[in-house]
Formats: structure tokens, sequence, C-alpha cells
């Protein structure tokens, strides 16, 4: 959708909300102003079933570490949310990324109850500004290349939009709504705010029943 039209829908709501024969005084330039990122804070609260995910392409480098019997995964620069990641030799794939000192972390110390192919876990990390996912356990040796950039078999991801108009057109309507709560609380409107964020909500949980 273009961003006129994009603001024009989230004018449309706010009208809803606020009708302009009440009153109304928010005007198209403070939409536009919030418009990149209510994009952007709406694909980090949505569940990723449900943002749009992708497959990266090309798939991400990873590095081993046969010290700790991991491998690190380096997300691509948009990655903004995990949906699901598959190692080579994995039985499974990983859909939740524990933080760093997790007690499910902890346990890779140990060889009799670390995790395995059958079970693999994966953290997330932030260094020097790159998203890393350190992954347990590395897929077998005999089935990388040296260096392992070959170990990822499946990376689908939630992507950060570069601006409003690059979300997926399957979320505009929630988009909007987002956007008209975040105008609406910077011009100290915190009831209509409110009423946004409640409709936000409603309509996540409707398309997640939906899935």
């Amino acid at each position: 959708m273009t961003r006129a039209g994009l603001i024009d829908l989230v004018a449309a709501v706010m009208d809803e909300i606020n009708p302009l024969s009440e009153g109304e005084t928010i005007l198209n330039p403070q939409i536009d102003a919030q418009l990149d990122q209510a994009a952007i804070s709406l694909v980090q609260m949505l569940p990723p079933s449900i943002a749009c995910p992708v497959n990266a392409n090309p798939l991400p480098l990873s590095q081993n570490h046969k010290e700790d019997f991991s491998i690190d995964v380096v997300c691509p620069p948009d990655f903004v949310r995990l949906h699901r990641l598959k190692l080579k030799d994995w039985i499974r794939s990983v859909t939740i990324l524990y933080p760093d000192g997790d007690r499910l972390l902890l346990l890779q110390d140990y060889v009799h109850v670390r995790s395995t192919f059958r079970r693999p876990t994966a953290s997330l990390y932030h260094v020097d500004g790159l998203d890393i996912l350190t992954c347990y356990p590395p897929p077998k040796e005999d089935s990388l290349s040296d260096p392992p950039e070959d170990a990822v078999e499946e990376f689908v991801y939630v992507q950060r939009p570069d601006n409003a108009q690059s979300i997926d057109n399957r979320l505009a309507d929630l988009l909007a709504w987002n956007a008209a709560a975040i105008v609406y609380s910077i011009a100290g409107q915190t009831d209509h705010a409110e009423l946004c964020r409640n409709r936000l909500a409603a309509m996540i949980e409707t398309q997640v029943k939906h899935l």
C-alpha cells in the first residue's frame, strides 16, 4: 500500500474513534511523522506467526565453537524476531530463543543433559550491533564445510520494515490501529489511545485464533 493510502487508513481509524464532526484536530502530517515507527513497533509486538515471516536468502553465516558444543548463527541485519530455525542434523526446529543465563543454557555444560539433535536449543545475544543466535548442538563435523557456512538448513524470521509502506499489505489494518494509538498518545489523548490499543489487541487475538 502507498504511504498516502496508509495515512488515509489511519485517518479513517481515528475518525471512527473520534469523528471529525466532534472536533478531531489530528492532521495527516502528525500521522505521517509516526507511521514508520508504528510499523517497526508493530512487527516487534506481533506473534511471529502472523507477522508475515520470510525465509532468509541467502541463509545466515555460522561459526562453530567446539569447546562448548555450540555454533553461532549471525542473523540478517533486518532481523526482528525468530519464527523458525533448523540446522543440519537437527531432527526438529527451534522457535523459542532463551535469554542469557537461562537454566536450560547452563545445562549445556553437562554432557548427559545438554541439548541433542532431537531437542535443540538456541539463545539470542547482541554483539557489536549484530544479533547472534548461539545454537546447541552444532551439526556433525562431517556434515559441514570449513568454515561452516552451510550449517543452517532453514531460517524463517520477521523482518524490520524499511518504512511503513514496505510492510506486508496483510498487516495494513493492524498498522493503522497501532499508528493511531501512537499519535493519540503523543497528542495527550490517552483515552483514545487506549481504545486503539484495545482494538489492536482484539484484532491480533482473532488472527491468532484463526491460524
